[in-house]
């Protein structure tokens, strides 16, 4: 039975999409200077939040603290007004801020990477312990 991804999902989908995208240009070093790889990764974002990708596309919306407004009014500064109507049903970030979710997705991807690679050199040390004896330290002078 054919079923909706869950927010959730799409949440990390998108992250994983992100994190692909730094991977991509960070290969890019000797192609591009750092401002050109810069620059092409915010495109690619933009492309990502666009449709442009496997995923689809992202609606961006503006979201200021409704107090934001008295605020800079007090200040005789602009404000961003607040859109009425819009519905958000479909937000990735359903009440959570994507800076913070990068910060923990990228802290999950580091701890899964660190296990993985333990787990490796667990398994490498395990067999070398099994497998021969171990050979006696070497120093400068024989034994006769």
């Amino acid at each position: 039975m054919s079923t909706p991804y869950t927010i959730e999902e799409v949440r990390i989908e998108f992250l994983e999409k992100l994190n692909g995208l730094i991977r991509a240009w960070d290969t890019m070093e000797g192609k591009y200077t750092q401002a050109e790889r810069m620059e092409g990764l915010v495109h690619s974002i933009l492309a990502t939040l666009d449709g442009c990708t496997l995923l689809p596309a992202f609606q961006v919306v503006i979201s200021p603290h409704r107090a934001d407004r008295a605020y800079h009014q007090g200040r005789g500064e602009r404000w961003y007004p607040v859109i009425e109507g819009v519905t958000l049903d479909g937000d990735i970030r359903a009440g959570v801020m994507l800076h913070e979710e990068w910060g923990s997705f990228r802290m999950q991807k580091a701890e899964k990477k660190k296990a993985k690679k333990k787990k490796k050199t667990g398994k490498k040390k395990a067999k070398k312990k099994t497998g021969k004896k171990k050979a006696k330290k070497r120093t400068g002078y024989r034994r006769r």
